[in-house]
């Protein structure tokens, strides 16, 4: 009978040895998980700053370009209104 209960008591200590074996791997898992995660979430917040920033970027140069073709297209218009008004005068003499 002691024999027994000293198998018993092994295996049973064995059990539970393995089980938190187990349970550390779990924890260390989860924790990596847990790392991960956040890592990721840094990540796809960083990119979207990024992405946000080249696209205002990008507009911003959008808008100075657009006002700078209307600048050039509205000295030319003048430029342009000046030649013809300069062109009736000289057909009227």
């Amino acid at each position: 009978m002691v024999e027994t209960n000293s198998d018993v008591n092994s295996a049973l200590s064995k059990a539970l040895a393995e089980a938190n074996a187990q349970l550390l791997e779990q924890r260390d898992f989860a924790v990596a998980i847990d790392s991960f995660q956040k890592q990721l979430l840094l990540d796809l917040e960083a990119s979207g700053a990024e992405a946000q920033s080249f696209f205002q970027k990008l507009m911003d140069s959008m808008n100075i370009a657009a006002q700078n073709l209307l600048s050039q297209f509205s000295r030319v218009t003048k430029e342009a209104e000046m030649a013809v008004a300069e062109l009736s005068e000289v057909s009227s003499v």
